[in-house]
C-alpha cells in the first residue's frame, strides 16, 4: 500500500504541475486578449468598403425600339453589307458580320461621307451589336 500511495502522490504532483502550467499559459493568453481589447476600446471597428469598381451595378434597361426601327436598321446594314435583312434581324453573328462589312464600306476615311457611317452607327445601337 505504501508504494501505491507514493506513486499516486508523485503522479498527483506531476498532474498538478501540468495543470498549473496550462493555467499559467491560459492566464497569459487572457491577459494578452484583455490588453488588445483595452487598446481598441475607443476605436470603432469599420467594415472594409468594397472598391467602387467591384460593386455590382445593374445595367441600364435597353430602350424599347419599335418594330419599324428594328427593320429599318436591319435594312440599312443589309444594303451596305449584302447580307439579307432577315438574317441580320434574327442571327447575332450575322449582325456582327453585317456591321463590320458596312463599316468597311462606308468609313469616312474611304468615302469622305459621314452620313452613311452615322446611319450604320445608329443601326448598331438599335440592333444591340457590341
Amino acid at each position: 500500500m505504501n508504494v501505491i500511495q507514493a506513486l499516486l502522490r508523485t503522479m498527483g504532483r506531476e498532474l498538478a504541475a501540468v495543470m498549473e502550467q496550462y493555467a499559467e499559459e491560459g492566464a497569459a493568453e487572457m491577459k494578452r486578449a484583455a490588453r488588445e481589447l483595452r487598446k481598441n476600446a475607443g476605436k470603432e471597428t469599420k467594415t472594409p468598403r468594397t472598391p467602387r469598381r467591384a460593386r455590382k451595378i445593374a445595367p441600364p434597361a435597353p430602350p424599347a425600339y419599335t418594330k419599324g426601327e428594328l427593320i429599318k436598321a436591319a435594312v440599312i446594314l443589309s444594303e451596305l453589307s449584302g447580307i439579307p435583312a432577315h438574317e441580320i434581324a434574327t442571327d447575332h453573328e450575322q449582325r456582327k458580320k453585317a456591321y463590320r462589312a458596312a463599316v468597311k464600306a462606308t468609313h469616312s476615311d474611304l468615302t469622305g461621307d459621314n452620313e452613311k457611317i452615322v446611319q450604320v452607327n445608329w443601326a448598331k445601337g438599335i440592333l444591340d451589336i457590341p
